[in-house]
């Protein structure tokens, strides 16, 4: 495995005699984009001063190619470029008057700068509005303005701060496409969020941080794999809709177990895709007509919702409840998780 690019070793960090955090430890490699997730409080921003040098660990070490940062901090915070959640230009100079302002500060020079504000401006899509005061940009243009004022001295680390913050669905998507653009480039990524379903498709590993402490470390697909429900939920809807004689066939042939709900059925299953061929088959001799059909899977958001409000054993409770709920036996739920190579101890200890 590739050395890691950047190391947090047993950090914690004291304020006021109160842990922010407790004991981390995690890497992250060249090129990645590393999510840092976890509820307001919970101490990413801490993190992110600590690997920017604006805060020192109380106690561990952080390293970036092997070195701790804290031997060379001018160096380091030229490797890195950092976007807060509070806006960082000044308001009354334009887009390319702050990307001069901050290049200059970097020792820059006029070709240099002339040469990374051009391309900067069309990387961020404010190449038309360079010449526009930043006061009067929209909240998604500064948002944009700002990653482009982080990445005014080329740094290999990019350091994002909540860069979505209260901006609308669509903003979000166009940020996250330039960050994904970004890392193209050669960058290595860190970011912190809340919501974990919004990094999902972004972030190459994620980091779920509960008060002060790394709950684990997984990339999104190891999330879904290892904390998914064990179950599946297919929602129903045909024409003429004799529901009860569709779920006595469904229970009659071991696809799965049945709810009956006004004008639906709702059909649990341990796998979806394993059931559909033949639902649409049975369906079909039946004379009943596809109307709509949905499989409901546990998203990653529900999967951080649950994780932080619970100890990573405790999920498997969590879903065997809800498993138990939806009526299939212990035999079924036990065979679903173990195929998820959760420990067989574990799994009976969650079905007592």
């Amino acid at each position: 495995m590739a050395t890691p690019f950047i190391s947090f070793r047993n950090v914690t960090k004291i304020f006021d005699k109160r842990p922010v955090l407790k004991n981390i430890s995690f890497d992250v490699h060249s090129r990645e984009i590393f999510g840092l997730i976890g509820p307001s409080g919970a101490g990413k921003s801490t993190i992110l001063k600590l690997l920017t040098t604006v805060y020192a660990p109380t106690s561990g070490e952080i390293l970036i190619k092997g070195n701790n940062i804290y031997e060379d901090i001018l160096s380091v915070r030229k490797m890195i470029g950092f976007s807060s959640q509070s806006a960082t230009f000044y308001e009354n100079l334009t887009c390319l008057e702050n990307l001069e302002h901050y290049g200059r500060l970097y020792g820059l020079s006029t070709t240099e700068l002339r040469q990374r504000s051009k391309q900067l401006l069309k990387m961020v899509d404010l190449f038309k509005a360079r010449k526009k005061l930043a006061s009067k940009l929209s909240g998604g243009m500064q948002r944009r303005l700002d990653l482009a004022l982080a990445l005014i001295h080329d740094p290999q680390i990019l350091v994002l701060d909540e860069p979505t913050a209260g901006l609308d669905p669509l903003l979000r998507k166009q940020i996250w496409h330039i960050v994904e653009n970004i890392q193209k480039a050669g960058k290595t990524i860190i970011v912190s969020s809340h919501e974990l379903g919004e990094i999902e498709y972004v972030c190459n590993k994620t980091a779920i941080i509960k008060e002060g402490q790394i709950l684990l470390v997984e990339t999104p697909e190891e999330l879904k794999r290892n904390y998914s429900a064990p179950t599946e939920e297919i929602e129903l809807i045909t024409y003429p809709g004799d529901y009860n004689n569709i779920a006595n066939y469904i229970e009659a042939n071991n696809m799965g177990t049945t709810v009956i709900k006004p004008g639906k059925i709702l059909i649990t299953v341990a796998s979806a895709r394993a059931i559909v061929s033949n639902l649409v088959h049975l369906l079909d001799a039946l004379q009943e007509i596809i109307v709509d059909l949905n499989i409901k899977k546990t998203t990653l958001g529900e999967i951080f919702e649950a994780i932080t409000k619970n100890s990573v054993r405790d999920i498997k409770d969590y879903y065997v409840k809800e498993a138990l709920e939806k009526g299939l036996s212990k035999e079924q739920i036990k065979a679903q998780l173990l195929k998820q190579n959760i420990p067989k101890e574990t799994i009976e200890e969650a079905l007592k």
